[in-house]
């Protein structure tokens, strides 16, 4: 008590040996509001509480990690099915401008039109 002391270690409620801490008049310590601080099981329950709390948020930080990489996975996966359905769709392309049937339909209508121009000049 009456010390510089800015924290506590969270697992100090824990310790089962360790009946009474006075921690009031520090007036810097951030672990347990000021009216806890002369009341060991309040600053205990305190210390417990931040403990939990502690465990928690470092289980669910876990857990939000774990999805960001799968979702990053999965972005990259995305992408990469995008350019392969882009690629896919210029091959496709490709094929039906190169395709038998599509060439004899533009030779037919290319003799035609020749047709049509040299009955137009001969007469």
């Amino acid at each position: 008590r009456d010390n510089q002391l800015t924290s506590i270690p969270l697992g100090l409620c824990r310790v089962p040996t360790l009946k009474t801490v006075l921690c009031y008049g520090n007036n810097d310590l951030t672990v347990a509001p000021e009216h806890m601080r002369d009341d060991t099981d309040l600053l205990f329950h305190c210390l417990e509480m931040q403990l939990k709390f502690k465990e928690v948020i470092a289980a669910k930080s876990n857990q939000r990690d774990e999805l960001q990489v799968k979702a990053e996975e999965i972005r990259e996966e995305l992408n990469n099915a995008t350019n392969c359905i882009s690629e896919l769709e210029k091959d496709i392309a490709a094929l039906v401008w190169e395709r038998p049937d599509e060439y004899m339909r533009r030779k037919e209508r290319f003799v035609e039109l020749v047709k049509f121009a040299a009955d137009k000049i001969v007469f």
